[in-house]
């Protein structure tokens, strides 16, 4: 019989691939930091339009406060409509 595969539990030690059970290999050089990077698809619905800014505007809230040394890092938007909206300059 084959091995089951190991998707949860205490066996596994990773969750998203940034966020580490052992803390010592998260340990960076001194004064640098680990950033989380924001990647969210989209299309050009009116639904969706208006989600996606709700979420940048409390992206850059957060981003703001925490300040230039916060976990808070790019922000993407990945439109898969095949077409431009008018979006494109307002958010990233």
């Amino acid at each position: 019989p084959e091995a089951p595969a190991v998707s949860r539990g205490a066996a596994v030690e990773w969750t998203s691939g940034a966020l580490y059970k052992d803390a010592s290999r998260q340990a960076l050089e001194p004064g640098k930091s680990r950033k989380f990077h924001v990647a969210v698809t989209s299309n050009d619905s009116k639904y969706v339009q208006w989600q996606m800014r709700v979420m940048y505007y409390w992206y850059k809230k957060r981003k703001a406060e925490q300040g230039p040394d916060g976990d808070m890092g790019g922000f993407t938007r990945v439109l898969h409509s095949g077409r431009p909206d008018h979006l494109m300059d307002e958010i990233p």
